[in-house]
């Protein structure tokens, strides 16, 4: 029973990797998708063998402590990136928004990038003396400039050109914020940090980071198939986060 449903698990990850694959984002991460679905293949058949309770104990008990260590770990990160998908009280106080860059296509904004500008639209529909700042470089599989897509897209949802500030270099979230400096007060303004929902918490402490005083998230949507893959994919982003 316990192999079949490792087995059962790995060959969802496998499908979901490919998935992954198939949306073409530009990265290799779809790929641990089939490394852990292959470890889990090889526990369904380590089991159902025998071959794990042939090992000896000292190891097998080493190796159950480090999948223990690692899923409390993940857990843990976890909880704080499903912290960012609530709203704070603190958005109406935003004097500016940085809107972190995204992949860019040949039709303009990535569906990711999208969410993003579509949630800085709703908010400075709503709060007409905030400014926005647009951010992102040229990425080396990119038509064009995110900060220049992102401007665009904005003016074409009815905002006024004069409140659209752009920073066309930043190749980073950490770039993002530290570049988008030279527009406000990170010690005095309120900022609020725009970006889909799963990355809200990591940006959030990267502005912290980068000695921002008064910053709060402002989370945008993202597609719910794809959640589990970015979620995964901030997670490791958030331990090399802490390591740094």
């Amino acid at each position: 029973m316990i192999s079949a449903i490792f087995l059962i698990l790995g060959l969802l990850c496998f499908a979901y990797g490919f998935c992954i694959l198939r949306i073409a984002s530009g990265t290799l991460f779809w790929s641990i998708w089939f490394v852990i679905g292959l470890c889990l293949c090889l526990l369904a058949y380590g089991v159902q063998s025998g071959w794990l309770k042939r090992l000896p104990k000292g190891m097998l008990y080493t190796g159950i402590g480090i999948i223990s260590a690692g899923l409390l770990v993940f857990l843990f990160l976890l909880c704080r990136i499903l912290s960012g998908f609530q709203i704070e009280s603190k958005e109406a106080e935003c004097r500016y928004l940085i809107v972190l860059g995204a992949q860019v296509r040949e039709d303009g904004p990535s569906r990711v990038l999208r969410y993003r500008l579509d949630a800085a639209a709703a908010y400075l529909e709503g709060h007409p003396d905030t400014i926005c700042i647009v951010s992102g470089g040229k990425g080396g599989n990119e038509p064009r400039e995110e900060a220049a897509v992102m401007r665009e897209y904005l003016l074409g949802a009815g905002i006024s050109d004069d409140r659209i500030l752009t920073e066309g270099k930043s190749t980073t979230t950490e770039e993002n914020l530290r570049f988008s400096e030279v527009y406000l007060a990170k010690e005095q303004d309120a900022v609020g940090v725009v970006t889909n929902d799963f990355h809200v918490y990591r940006a959030v402490q990267t502005a912290l980071k980068c000695g921002y005083q008064h910053v709060c998230g402002v989370p945008a949507a993202s597609h719910p198939f794809y959640l589990p893959n970015n979620v995964l994919r901030e997670i490791l982003a958030m331990i090399k986060f802490y390591l740094s």
